[in-house]
């Protein structure tokens, strides 16, 4: 109908977007799959999550000339994805912004029981690579607090 009025290649790229789509989303599950492993529920900035989003396959989209750069827009693209719930298998987590401190977000992983809620694409084992740890000591998987 749209190539009739006109219109041609209305949605003719849409394959492409899909895989885009689907690249970015996989990045994002990688990385709160690192980020639960390494950090549980503790409140962490997003200077804390950057060298595990640096390391993460696929990359998350972050672009930026310089290393500050790339900190910055990596800060707003977790902002973009705030209240975003992830499936990780054995449990299913939001990104919750918690406070801004010294210009940076803090934000946390919060575990949701309500199962009915949208999520995200599932998280698979694959890419990011994040050794287990806290931060100040607070919450993480598989702690006894």
């Amino acid at each position: 109908m749209l190539d009739v009025a006109g219109i041609g290649g209305f949605l003719g790229n849409l394959e492409e977007m899909m895989a885009a789509s689907d690249s970015e989303g996989a990045a994002w599950s990688e990385l709160v799959r690192a980020w639960w492993n390494r950090f549980g529920t503790a409140v962490v900035g997003s200077g804390d999550l950057y060298p595990i989003a640096c390391a993460c396959e696929p990359a998350i989209p972050i672009g930026g000339a310089t290393e500050h750069a790339r900190r910055i827009a990596f800060g707003r693209a977790i902002g973009g994805m705030r209240d975003r719930i992830f499936d990780l298998g054995s449990v299913r987590v939001r990104i919750q912004k918690v406070r801004v401190s010294h210009n940076s977000g803090q934000w946390q992983l919060v575990v949701n029981a309500d199962a009915s809620a949208p999520r995200s694409a599932d998280a698979s084992t694959g890419g990011c690579r994040a050794e287990k740890g806290d931060v100040q000591k607070r919450t993480s998987p598989g702690s006894t607090r």
